[in-house]
């Protein structure tokens, strides 16, 4: 079988794991992600435009730059380990 975000992950994990460890020390160091966000309201209250922390985590800023789908890459481990266990299953009965 093949995974290809698996494999995707492999050909990216150490560029991944240097920007990894960049946003990770920016936590250490006080500092935060922001991004930019129109104004706009919700109700009666008007929200400015401005820069706003950024909510996502690590893992997800790493995805959405690498382009790693991360539902598919749920799947394909769960896929992984159905096949373990399958596999371990038929080692036992035989």
């Amino acid at each position: 079988m093949e995974y290809p975000e698996h494999e995707n992950l492999e050909v990216i994990k150490e560029e991944s794991q240097i920007i990894g460890l960049f946003l990770d020390c920016l936590g250490d160091m006080n500092l935060a992600l922001c991004k930019w966000e129109e104004g706009h309201g919700y109700g009666y209250e008007w929200v400015p435009s401005g820069y706003y922390h950024s909510n996502k985590s690590i893992e997800e800023i790493l995805a959405e730059y690498f382009k790693i789908d991360r539902k598919k890459l749920e799947e394909e481990k769960q896929q992984m380990l159905s096949q373990f266990i399958e596999a371990n299953n038929v080692k036992q009965h035989t």
